[in-house]
């Protein structure tokens, strides 16, 4: 991270590290054992659920290429109509 380059697989291991952690497995295979497998349905489908979320926030992704924080893409100079309102609309809040 000093030089500003994460590889893919640390990322993605971070991630998941931070969704899958202790509390969840053992919370999820305390509840199976406890009220069956009907439990255990919402957590299969999780992965589905990345995935749809990926193709809903990931179409814009490329224009904060080479950010490592929100301060570096706040920095960017966007040309995207949403980040021009929401830089309106704070203006508009800090008067």
């Amino acid at each position: 991270m000093g030089r500003g380059y994460v590889p893919n697989i640390i990322l993605i291991s971070t991630i998941l590290a931070t969704f899958i952690g202790a509390g969840s497995i053992l919370g999820v295979a305390e509840k199976v054992y406890k009220f069956g497998i009907f439990y255990m349905i919402p957590f299969l489908c999780m992965p589905f659920f990345w995935l749809v979320t990926a193709q809903i926030y990931g179409k814009n992704i490329k224009q904060f290429r080479g950010c490592m924080s929100v301060s570096d893409m706040q920095k960017l100079k966007a040309e995207h109509l949403l980040c021009r309102k929401i830089r309106q609309f704070m203006k508009e809040l800090r008067k």
